[in-house]
């Protein structure tokens, strides 16, 4: 990470799990298990006067335009320009059947260039993008309301609960249902 910029929150809670767990090596919490307790710290000392003004994600590896592989800035702009047409229809419109065909289409590209351009710009294919959307989506909803999985699952444009179960897993590392009782709202 390159000096004099701020880096997220979220590295601050895992370097609060890192020490934790240096001091207590079977524990099962994770970093964002400590986000209040760096709320509550910066709430009452807040951040350092040196703190950096520049945040990590301006930085220049990080803006995805320029990672867009073409040989003019405007035909870089363009193309993501485009990109960010079908982000936005993903981003909109999470719960309904989207196919690759229709989100290059969104963006006047071939399939084949739309998914080369895309996993330039953003690092994930856009089916990868569309499944970490559709997921955030159906944590909030565990967290934030009482709705049962049958219909959180089609919510979040899932097809079926088996499949939603195995990529809740894997992004998450615990079932919906334990998230659920980990995060959810408390009565």
């Amino acid at each position: 990470m390159e000096k004099g910029v701020w880096t997220d929150s979220c590295v601050e809670d895992q370097f609060r799990l890192v020490i934790h767990f240096a001091n207590h090596p079977n524990s099962k919490l994770n970093w964002w298990d400590f986000t209040p307790e760096r709320k509550a710290f910066r709430e009452k000392n807040g951040y350092p006067s040196t703190r950096p003004k520049k945040p990590w994600f301006e930085l220049a590896q990080y803006q995805t335009d320029k990672r867009i592989p073409a040989t003019h800035e405007a035909t870089q702009k363009d193309l993501h320009k485009k990109l960010k047409l079908a982000l936005a229809y993903m981003t909109n419109h999470p719960a309904e059947k989207i196919t690759i065909a229709q989100l290059a289409d969104l963006a006047h590209l071939s399939p084949y260039h739309f998914i080369r351009l895309f996993r330039s710009a953003y690092e994930l294919t856009p089916l990868q993008y569309l499944i970490r959307l559709r997921l955030k989506k159906a944590s909030l909803l565990l967290k934030k309301s009482d709705a049962t999985l049958g219909n959180i699952v089609p919510q979040c444009g899932f097809e079926n609960e088996s499949a939603f179960i195995r990529l809740f897993r894997k992004e998450f590392r615990m079932t919906p249902i334990a998230y659920r009782k980990q995060f959810g709202q408390k009565k």
